[in-house]
């Protein structure tokens, strides 16, 4: 899925592969500006994570969030992360 995680549980969300990659690279930043790590180290604790199920992408029609150990890192509406993801089309 993701060069950084790999192992995302959750139902099928709708999302493109490049809108779950902008999803988990966000989520990655945010973490790493929280906690003051580089980005690999930050990549290395959530493939740990996401390994044992504790990385899971949820959302709904209107937005979607990156939830790690069950505490909502990136929250962000569907059009934003489409946006982002796919510039030339929207």
């Amino acid at each position: 899925m993701s060069e950084y995680v790999h192992h995302v549980a959750g139902p099928p969300s709708g999302l493109s592969d490049f809108e779950r990659e902008c999803l988990a690279f966000s989520t990655m930043v945010a973490i790493g500006a929280i906690e003051h790590m580089p980005l690999d180290e930050v990549a290395e604790l959530l493939e740990a994570a996401a390994a044992e199920g504790h990385v899971a992408a949820e959302g709904d029609r209107y937005q979607v969030a990156m939830l790690v150990y069950g505490c909502p890192v990136v929250v962000t509406t569907r059009v934003r992360l489409r946006a982002l993801a796919h510039p030339d089309t929207n």
